[in-house]
C-alpha cells in the first residue's frame, strides 16, 4: 500500500504523461515481485491457468453490459442535448492515432493491468488471508477509490460536465466524493467478479471495457456529434 500511495502523489506531481505508460509497468512488476516475495500463489492472485475460461465468460458478459449502457448513455445524452457537457473533455479532443494508441495500449498496458494486479491481485489475495471476504472486499475497493483522489483533483476543472461544480472548494470536496465513492463502487464490482470467476481476467476486462468503451464513444461524440 505504501508503494502505491508514494506512485500515485509522484506519478500525478511529477512524472510526465509521456513516461506514465512505462512506470506504471514497472510498478505492476514490483507488485509481482511483492507477491513472489510474501509467497502468494497464482491462485490467489487469480492467475491460474485452470480458471481462465471462466474468467473470460464472466469478463465478455461483463464488456458487453458496459457497451450497453455506455452506448445507451450517450445516445440518450445527444437526443436530450445533454451530451456536450457531459462528454466535453480536453482528453477526448484527440487524433485519431492518439486514441488508438490510448485505448490499445495505454490503457490496457498502463491502467488496467497495473490496478488489477494491485488492487483486484496482490491487495485482495492479502486481504483475504486476514479477514473475511466482504472485508476484503470492502477494503480493496475503498483503496482503490481513494487512489482515484489525486487524479481527480488534477482533472476535474477540466472536465466539461464537472467544471462548474468543481470551480469552488465546495464543489470540487464534492466532485472528489462522488468519484471515489463511484470507483470504490466500480471496485467493488471488480472484485465480485474475481472471486465469482477465480480469474484475474474478468475484472481486466470489465475494467477495460470500461474504460476504452467510454473512452471511444466519448471521442466520436467529440469528433462526430
Amino acid at each position: 500500500m505504501s508503494l502505491l500511495a508514494a506512485y500515485n502523489v509522484a506519478r500525478t506531481l511529477w512524472i510526465p504523461e509521456s513516461w506514465q505508460l512505462l512506470t506504471n509497468v514497472g510498478v505492476a512488476l514490483l507488485i509481482g515481485a511483492i507477491a513472489w516475495w510474501s509467497s502468494v500463489d497464482t491462485t490467489e492472485l487469480g492467475l491460474h491457468r485452470d480458471h481462465h475460461s471462466l474468467g473470460a465468460i464472466w469478463g465478455g458478459g461483463a464488456l458487453l453490459l458496459v457497451l450497453g449502457v455506455v452506448v445507451g448513455f450517450a445516445l440518450v445524452s445527444e437526443v436530450r442535448g445533454s451530451s456536450q457537457g457531459a462528454l466535453d473533455d480536453p482528453r477526448l479532443q484527440v487524433p485519431f492515432l492518439d486514441m488508438v494508441y490510448e485505448v490499445a495500449f495505454n490503457t490496457p498496458l498502463g491502467t488496467v493491468v497495473l490496478e488489477e494486479f494491485a488492487f483486484r491481485g496482490l491487495l485482495l489475495a492479502l486481504f483475504l488471508r486476514h479477514t473475511s471476504m466482504w472485508r476484503s472486499v470492502l477494503w480493496s475497493s475503498l483503496l482503490f477509490g481513494a487512489w482515484h483522489i489525486l487524479p481527480t483533483l488534477t482533472t476535474a476543472a477540466s472536465n466539461g460536465a464537472m467544471e462548474q461544480l468543481a470551480s469552488t472548494p465546495a464543489g470540487l470536496v464534492l466532485v472528489v466524493i462522488g468519484n471515489v465513492l463511484s470507483t470504490a463502487i466500480a471496485g467493488a464490482v471488480f472484485a465480485y467478479l474475481r472471486l465469482r470467476s477465480g480469474s484475474l481476467l474478468a475484472p481486466a476486462l470489465a475494467h477495460l471495457a470500461t474504460n476504452d468503451i467510454s473512452y471511444v464513444v466519448g471521442w466520436l461524440f467529440n469528433r462526430y456529434g
